[in-house]
């Protein structure tokens, strides 16, 4: 964060082996390929000093005319597995980018953060081949490597300080194949219109990309019932919340070409998840899941969530993923009435 004291790593410290597809720090080798490497490799060649978002751009893709998110983007993946070694790519607005260790980074949460990511990499990059198995201390530790935890926030405050992306807008736009949002509507205090905006952009840019996301659906009086008192709120103002959400989604949508809008399906869903979920390229070996929920009645702010990766077993992920996949596919699709008051209509789907 600006004007926070970073301590940057010895530049000597972090070599490259193009023959092998590596870099090495302080001696333990980090399995890289491809454009995390290249990244890499462009931001340690003007370390100490920082390298900006269009720096990467031409030293990566040779090229500014791509998506200014592409470096974010794979400074995020970077991230997950250079914090296992001990360092990281600390980002600052409108500077760019540079190395720093990641035993005097800002100020750490005292919980699990502080050493998770080096025990996660125990277990999961061994499983996905990125390294050699390693005996992991029976426990905790071995719970966190073996179910793919790679981040909790015991509340909203820690989203700003351990997650490279802030916001849910900014979240959303770290993907790059495909989104899944299920009842972000129950993350009261979220903008919709900022999420809208980052999923059109998304769209709009890479013909490839899909998106879908999936509310609670309004039109079950039951389900806003139950919900709406753990939401300090009333049914009838949940309800409206909901429709005004999927209103401004179908609005968004319609600001796509006609047959890029297949790519974006809005759905309700008829039960209660277990929370609200982002899931960002869930199907692909890099894929993430985030969930977020809160106890009964607590203020926006103290709303806890946590963050999984694949470990390359059938195991949590894949609980997640299926589940929430299955939650969207038993439910519906909709689409606005644009005859006066946007009353939405089911659609089969």
């Amino acid at each position: 964060m600006p004007g926070a004291v970073v301590d940057l790593i010895n530049g000597n410290d972090l070599t490259f082996e193009a023959s092998q597809g590596c870099a090495y720090y302080q001696g333990h080798r980090i399995p890289l390929q491809g454009k995390p490497l290249e990244v890499l490799r462009c931001i340690h060649a003007a370390h100490p000093s920082y390298v900006n978002n269009e720096e990467l751009r031409k030293g990566v893709w040779h090229t500014i005319n791509v998506d200014p998110n592409l470096p974010q983007q794979h400074v995020t993946k970077l991230n997950k597995i250079l914090r296992t070694f001990g360092l990281y790519v600390h980002g600052v607005p409108n500077l760019g980018y540079v190395l720093a260790r990641i035993d005097n980074e800002s100020p750490r949460a005292p919980n699990l953060l502080d050493e998770q990511s080096r025990k996660y990499s125990a277990l999961a990059l061994a499983a996905q081949g990125l390294a050699r198995p390693t005996l992991v201390r029976a426990g905790l530790n071995e719970l966190i490597s073996v179910a793919g935890l790679s981040a909790f926030y015991p509340s909203r405050d820690y989203y700003s300080k351990y997650r490279d992306a802030s916001s849910v807008d900014q979240y959303v736009s770290t993907a790059t194949c495909s989104v899944v949002l299920v009842s972000i509507n129950l993350m009261t205090g979220i903008p919709i219109d900022g999420v809208c905006e980052a999923l059109i952009k998304k769209l709009k840019t890479n013909p490839k990309f899909t998106a879908i996301v999936s509310l609670l659906n309004p039109e079950l009086p039951h389900l806003i019932a139950s919900l709406a008192p753990v939401l300090s709120t009333t049914p009838a103002d949940l309800a409206h919340s909901i429709r005004q959400s999927l209103n401004r989604l179908n609005d968004a949508k319609a600001q796509l070409r006609p047959k890029d809008r297949g790519r974006f399906s809005i759905r309700v869903h008829d039960t209660i998840p277990m929370g609200s979920a982002i899931l960002i390229d869930h199907k692909e070996s890099f894929g993430r899941i985030q969930i977020e929920s809160k106890v009964y009645k607590a203020p926006p702010r103290m709303s806890f969530g946590f963050e999984v990766v694949r470990t390359g077993s059938e195991g949590f992920y894949e609980t997640l993923a299926k589940g929430y996949d299955d939650l969207v596919d038993d439910g519906h699709g909709w689409k606005a009435d644009h005859s006066g008051n946007k009353k939405l209509t089911r659609t089969v789907g």
